[in-house]
């Protein structure tokens, strides 16, 4: 039996869930992510992608975002949206969660413009 693969559009701020790579590309691990990448860009089959993780007592890393309305995001945990981006096609990501509350979006965005250095 062939295996179906989702082509669903995702839009900026959906929170999915992924096999999230690691950073030495050889393992995955199955977690959320938060869709960064506009839906005209998701059009052309591929999205990027947010780190999300649910260790909020780790040792805080430049430009983390704790999300102050997690639950309303589909997520069961207190979260934080890391500055680790991927960009993988859109038929990897398993499914939709949720959808991060606009407060926490813009919270996200202005890390992402300061880290880039694009702010101000």
């Amino acid at each position: 039996m062939a295996e179906t693969i989702r082509r669903e559009i995702y839009d900026k701020g959906d929170v999915v869930l992924l096999p999230f790579p690691f950073t030495n590309l050889k393992t995955t691990k199955k977690r959320p992510g938060l869709i960064f990448s506009p839906r005209l860009y998701n059009l052309s089959g591929d999205s990027t992608i947010l780190f999300m993780t649910s260790n909020v007592s780790a040792v805080p890393r430049e430009g983390d975002v704790q999300l102050a309305h997690y639950v309303a995001a589909g997520l069961p945990k207190p979260t934080l949206v890391r500055m680790k981006f991927i960009t993988i096609a859109n038929g990897l990501i398993l499914k939709k969660l949720g959808t991060i509350e606009e407060s926490d979006l813009k919270k996200v965005k202005a890390q992402v413009m300061r880290l880039m250095g694009l702010a101000g």
